[in-house]
């Protein structure tokens, strides 16, 4: 016996739960999309008929929890676009591993190969935010959704990390090069990048309100959302950043990091990322004479620990204190 029953919760999602009862094997399953649940429900009679399974109660198909795990939990805490892209590499990593266009039904041995094929590939940080987010996965099915399930990821041995902080700051030469290349639009958002310190994510796309004061300028972040903090931002910029951003012709986020890009690889400059040049704002307003709590106001970090990663000094730069 097979049947898929839809409900629909409170918010208007609709919920698939699917049961099979044969051969002494009894299957409960829940899915957000009744096409996967069909899917679902043929590939496990064949499992069946094949004596490939006994029971499958203490078992879920990764792709439903991580659906699930992407509606319910993403929007709250995390930048969803990089989350998503994130979850949908790993659902098609572990398809190509496994070699499997049915249901997903992880191990702690899927998973330790999973970590063994990535290491030449990948640096051991990634290996363990990918790692991680398995393990947060099965434990917001266990811990919210009250399913009876074993974690596969919970004693998974990963690569130890490394320090892989970076400490480059773009040359004066580097920044005169670029400004001689670079089109105007371009140059215009390396500046923005440097004046403000603010993640490309909060400035790219205009998510942001101006507040005026008597002393200048506030950007306010009304719904603030970056991959690690959800909420309300206010940001002094200066009059320069100000008129910069006003600017109609800035590019678009994907269209940034393609010019970027290109820009590097026509000036042969090696190994410097545009989120470098926040690096080089806060190292600036350091170098300036800034304290802690106000760098910090102007970034968006809320400890001295991973303010510190984006500060790089350049001792020449703070002789004037001295004399």
């Amino acid at each position: 016996m097979k049947y898929i029953k839809e409900y629909i919760k409170t918010d208007g999602t609709k919920v698939f739960h699917v049961s099979i009862r044969q051969q002494g094997v009894k299957i409960c399953q829940k899915f957000l999309d009744k096409s996967l649940a069909e899917i679902f429900i043929r590939h496990t009679l064949t499992d069946i008929d094949r004596k490939k399974i006994d029971t499958y109660e203490d078992k879920k198909c990764f792709v439903e929890l991580a659906n699930l795990y992407k509606n319910e939990q993403l929007p709250e805490l995390k930048h969803e676009m990089n989350e998503i892209r994130l979850i949908d590499k790993l659902i098609s990593d572990f398809r190509l591993l496994l070699n499997t266009t049915g249901p997903l039904y992880l191990t702690a041995k899927d998973i330790s190969m999973y970590v063994k094929s990535k290491k030449k590939i990948l640096k051991p940080s990634s290996i363990h935010k990918r790692v991680n987010r398995i393990k947060q996965i099965y434990q917001y099915a266990v811990e919210i959704e009250h399913m009876k399930i074993v974690n596969p990821a919970i004693d998974t041995k990963k690569p130890t990390i490394h320090d892989d902080s970076r400490d480059r700051r773009p040359t004066f030469s580097e920044l005169k090069l670029i400004n001689k290349h670079a089109s105007s639009e371009m140059w215009a958002s390396i500046k923005i990048a440097i004046l403000t310190c603010m993640r490309k994510a909060e400035w790219v796309n205009r998510n942001f309100r101006f507040e005026k004061n008597k002393n200048g300028y506030l950007i306010i972040l009304d719904d603030h959302k970056t991959v690690k903090h959800v909420g309300k931002r206010k940001i002094p910029i200066s009059n320069k950043a100000f008129n910069l951003l006003m600017r109609n012709d800035l590019p678009s986020y994907e269209a940034l990091k393609s010019q970027w890009q290109r820009l590097m690889k026509k000036l042969n400059i090696i190994d410097l990322r545009f989120n470098d040049m926040r690096h080089e704002g806060i190292s600036r307003l350091f170098e300036k004479g800034w304290q802690i709590p106000e760098v910090a106001m102007i970034s968006g970090h809320k400890d001295w620990k991973m303010l510190k990663r984006y500060t790089n000094l350049r001792p020449e730069n703070l002789l004037w204190k001295l004399n």
